[in-house]
């Protein structure tokens, strides 16, 4: 099967989704809850976790969780 060029937002949305997996991943292994990550965040428990679900985390969210992640 050929391969089929993305568009530049294509490959944007995959960085992004690939990001998202990759942040939930590193906060499962070191026990981070997402209930931690929304309160630095500042948005809820489940806008944070619908983030996740969707794999398009927004950039609030990927800073706390990356700031929660230095921390441990």
């Amino acid at each position: 099967m050929p391969a089929v060029a993305l568009t530049k937002e294509q490959k944007l949305n995959k960085r992004i989704a690939d990001l998202t997996e990759d942040t939930r991943t590193a906060l499962y292994k070191k026990r981070i809850s997402i209930k931690s990550v929304a309160d630095v965040a500042g948005v809820s428990g489940p806008a944070v976790s619908a983030q996740f679900k969707r794999g398009q985390m927004t950039l609030s969210v990927y800073l706390a969780a990356q700031m929660l992640l230095e921390e441990k």
